[in-house]
């Protein structure tokens, strides 16, 4: 897999005061580097933090998060490129500031794909 070759794309929805947000980690995974690794998300209230791995080549998905009160923190897809995804809500009252897709080893180490996203 090599990161040259690799692409990160934004999906967003539009919303009333604000809209959901989506990194993808677009290529870089599979035999060809051609395969979807995998996406953060973030929810339209900017409360859920998101992370799904949908492809099985035994790296992880996390999404790294700061929150309104300072805290930093990840949240993993917990059961790797099969069906659902992992996510962390925010307490009433904080909000996901800025966040970053990540790929997870099995040694514990995280590679995070690209710098902090602000959450708008």
């Amino acid at each position: 897999m090599g990161a040259a070759a690799a692409a990160i794309t934004l999906w967003a929805a539009p919303m009333a005061q604000a809209h959901a947000m989506t990194w993808g980690w677009d290529a870089g995974c599979g035999f060809f580097g051609n395969a979807r690794c995998g996406y953060s998300t973030i929810s339209a209230d900017h409360r859920t933090a998101g992370a799904c791995d949908t492809y099985a080549d035994g790296i992880g998905f996390a999404t790294e998060y700061v929150l309104s009160n300072g805290v930093d923190a990840k949240v993993l897809d917990p059961n790797g490129s099969s069906s659902g995804c992992g996510y962390y809500t925010a307490p009433s009252g904080v909000y996901i500031q800025k966040f970053r897709p990540c790929q997870h080893y099995s040694d514990g180490s995280y590679i995070c794909l690209i710098g902090w996203e602000d959450v708008t």
